[in-house]
């Protein structure tokens, strides 16, 4: 005998179920959405934060810098000044990546793991330029999502990006040149050395900047530079050599005008 009530219940059933499944995938998208809300408001924050954060933001341009010299280096194929340059790099993430993890754990997490990559691949016995290339241009992207930069700006290191930064930078190594000029001519090269990794500091922050506005500048201040610490560094340092070299690298920072 036909159940009329048994086919209401049973389609009542059904219509449940469907509005169930329904309902079950409607919440999938808002947790989604939810998710998705959630990476841009940190990515915000990060932006927000390093924009009024003063000296670790000075530093988070810094290492965009040494990250753009690092790869002009691999790219040109001179692995021992990446290495260098690279160096400096990890020592300047040390400093900052606590306050990096606080603002944003998933972009520090990006930055730590493409570091980790290039440190790797820069030990190994034959280095693979395409690919240390690769692991630095997405260092630079992860700088640029905690900066809001675009991708193109960041590799491009232009001069308005941090006006003030370069021009602190400038002057601060211009002071440590003068202090290194007076060790050396009172023949205390441990001094010397000391005020003289300062300058390197400071031209590291912003070299990449000096480079985008010009190549020439550039290359003359980065020339005198190793030149010099190397000297410093060497057995016997020669005082009138070191002196002559100083005063050629004081001129060349004449050039730079922010």
């Amino acid at each position: 005998m036909f159940n009329s009530k048994a086919v209401l219940i049973a389609g009542s059933l059904f219509l449940l179920t469907a509005c169930g499944g329904a309902a079950d995938k409607v919440g999938d998208l808002k947790d989604k959405a939810s998710q998705v809300q959630d990476l841009a408001g940190q990515a915000g924050k990060a932006k927000d934060l390093l924009a009024n954060a003063g000296p670790l933001k000075d530093k988070v341009f810094g290492m965009k810098d040494t990250v753009s010299q690092t790869l002009t280096a691999v790219k040109s194929g001179d692995f021992s000044t990446a290495q260098e340059n690279f160096g400096t790099l990890q020592q300047s993430w040390q400093e900052i990546e606590g306050d990096i993890k606080n603002i944003s754990a998933d972009g520090h997490d990006k930055i730590q793991t493409g570091i980790d990559s290039v440190a790797t691949d820069l030990n190994a016995d034959n280095p693979n330029g395409d690919q240390i290339a690769e692991n630095l241009s997405g260092i630079t992207n992860s700088i640029g999502g905690l900066t809001g930069e675009s991708t193109d700006a960041i590799g491009g290191a232009e001069l308005s990006d941090s006006d003030n930064s370069v021009t602190s930078n400038l002057n601060a190594m211009k002071s440590s040149l003068a202090d290194t000029t007076a060790a050396v001519e009172s023949s205390d090269f441990g001094t010397a050395q000391t005020t003289f990794a300062d300058a390197r500091q400071s031209w590291f922050k912003f070299g990449g900047s000096v480079k985008q506005a010009s190549a020439d500048t550039y290359q003359s201040i980065d020339d005198g530079v190793k030149t010099i610490n190397g000297a410093l560094n060497g057995a016997e340092p020669a005082q009138d050599a070191l002196l002559d070299d100083l005063g050629s690298l004081s001129q060349s920072l004449d050039d730079v005008t922010p």
